[in-house]
């Protein structure tokens, strides 16, 4: 008789245990896939904003919202905020056009695209000509 209780006390510990361990891998299997996707959304936002910030570069209204975004999405990187800096401080269209084809070559290296941006390629662009 003992050896039966024995048995079931020592299959219900093993259930126990065996449960708590899964309950505990999963949570941190879950705060681990969490924490995986909101990484891969931040780094799709980069990508996204250096693409709008070129898409929208002769548009003031547009490229001004989107730049208005770099501190959110690119804080942590000290270069890509001295050239932010830069640019609002810029004096003139000549050195704000440089100033934002060095911003957009450096956050498009840190988000690995290629960064052979240089200033003509800001300050031209193609137009839809209404005729």
């Amino acid at each position: 008789m003992n050896e039966v209780v024995l048995a079931l006390s020592s299959g219900t510990l093993g259930v126990l245990a065996g449960t708590i361990v899964t309950l505990v891998g999963s949570y941190f299997q879950q705060r681990w896939s969490f924490s995986k996707q909101l990484q891969e959304r931040q780094e799709q936002a980069r990508v996204d904003l250096v693409r709008e910030i070129m898409r929208w570069r002769l548009e003031q209204d547009q490229l001004v919202l989107r730049l208005n975004e770099l501190p959110l999405l690119f804080g942590y990187d000290a270069e890509t905020m001295r050239l932010y800096r830069a640019l609002i401080s810029a004096k003139d269209g000549a050195e704000g056009s440089r100033v934002l084809g060095d911003l957009v070559t450096h956050v498009a290296k840190l988000v690995g695209l290629d960064g052979g941006v240089q200033p003509s390629d800001i300050s031209t662009g193609f137009h839809i000509s209404t005729s």
